[in-house]
């Protein structure tokens, strides 16, 4: 599991994103996570999808979230903000 305990954005041009089995990301409380044009998909294995814990957000723009188990998982006062995807 990756987890993000500050802002992080995947640069545009980090086309494919593979996750293996069991594995995932975690955004941490207050912490935001930025995909633009990313492309996550499993290694011929469901992986555990983007958590995104309390107060933490997601913005996922032109993105492609593939054979997870959950793709994104919202907890209490998380925020998301998806285009295009």
């Amino acid at each position: 599991m990756v987890t993000f305990t500050l802002d992080y954005t995947f640069a545009p041009g980090s086309d494919i994103i593979f996750l293996d089995n069991n594995s995932g990301f975690r955004v941490e409380i207050g912490a935001e996570l930025t995909l633009n044009s990313s492309h996550l998909r499993g290694c011929n294995k469901l992986w555990k999808g983007v958590e995104v814990r309390v107060q933490g957000s997601i913005i996922a723009q032109s993105s492609t979230f593939e054979d997870a188990i959950t793709a994104i998982l919202l907890r209490d006062r998380a925020e998301i903000l998806i285009a295009d995807n």
